[in-house]
């Protein structure tokens, strides 16, 4: 996910990207998904108060909606 400047925001005091990992998506769950959503949530908050950034490291993965 590009954040900031990344993100085509020229004038962001920020310019991140945050890796959301696709690991516990299989082939077999993205095909019962056909009309259905992924969901996960993670931080957004860096360590430094900004936005997060990098890969995250409490990602408790997939929830079909």
């Amino acid at each position: 996910m590009d954040i900031g400047s990344y993100a085509g925001q020229a004038d962001s005091e920020y310019g991140r990207r945050l890796k959301i990992p696709l690991r516990g998506i299989s082939k077999i769950q993205a095909a019962k998904a056909k009309g259905k959503t992924f969901e996960t949530a993670i931080a957004g908050t860096g360590k430094d108060a900004g936005p997060a950034c990098a890969t995250p490291k409490d990602f408790k993965g997939w929830k079909l909606k």
